[in-house]
């Protein structure tokens, strides 16, 4: 495990609820979706870095070995989280809005992507601290929480080294990145990394799709991002994952 390489790359999914009421308010509802959030990761071995769950948001960091096993995690964890809040509340229509949203994360990015999604609830005013919050994952990632795990420990000592006390390094981390870019800003490009990967990837796209801007410029983040129209990226993120290798479409 000592010569276990570091991740070189994941994908942010982003679930939305459909309702103008935001239909997983109830912590009831949030901790239900939770439960079903490790059920799929179980059944698919899909690793999780990350995951974050809003009233009416949910947002995932995960490691996939192709994008078939992310598009079945997804449909087990979306089917199944519906149906249930449908016989519980006995309320009728989608529970979604449309599909996912697909982000490629290269590996530089992984970690600012997971601690984005941990201080997402205190962007969103519902909490102070990370801390605070129980539907993200922070208790896992500092060693409070040590059954019913949703994210996998071994994916996580890969990403943030090995040694000991890897719960209080992570935590030292987490106090020092808190960038200002959100959850929605991540989701609004097709992929996040550094300036050099990312006109790498470009080269793969066609040129009418190579638009690299950065993801925050308020905070002087390093970070760059692909942004593409929402009818063109499922064909490009098609496009970045054959180029990179690491992952079967």
């Amino acid at each position: 495990m000592r010569n276990t390489p570091r991740p070189t790359w994941g994908l942010l999914l982003r679930l939305q609820t459909c309702s103008r009421t935001a239909l997983l308010r109830r912590k009831g509802a949030r901790t239900d979706l939770e439960k079903r959030l490790r059920e799929s990761r179980i059944r698919y071995r899909l690793p999780i870095l990350g995951y974050v769950v809003l009233p009416d948001t949910v947002g995932i960091l995960a490691l996939p070995d192709s994008l078939a096993t992310v598009g079945r995690f997804v449909g087990h964890l979306c089917g199944g989280a519906a149906c249930a809040y449908s016989r519980k509340s006995q309320r009728e229509g989608p529970f979604w809005r449309k599909r996912a949203h697909y982000t490629l994360v290269e590996g530089t990015a992984l970690r600012r992507c997971l601690e984005m999604l941990v201080w997402e609830p205190v962007r969103q005013e519902m909490a102070l601290h990370p801390c605070d919050y129980r539907w993200n994952g922070y208790r896992e990632l500092i060693g409070l929480r040590l059954r019913y795990r949703v994210l996998d420990p071994v994916h996580l000592s890969r990403l943030y080294g090995e040694g000991d006390n890897l719960g209080g390094r992570i935590a030292d981390s987490i106090e020092v990145e808190q960038g200002r870019a959100k959850l929605e800003d991540w989701s609004r490009a097709l992929a996040v990394g550094d300036k050099e990967w990312m006109e790498r990837a470009a080269a793969h796209l066609p040129r009418h799709r190579r638009n690299i801007a950065p993801l925050d410029l308020s905070s002087g983040s390093d970070l760059q991002a692909i942004v593409v129209a929402n009818q063109a990226r499922r064909y490009c993120l098609r496009r970045l994952v054959l180029a990179s290798g690491g992952m079967k479409c």
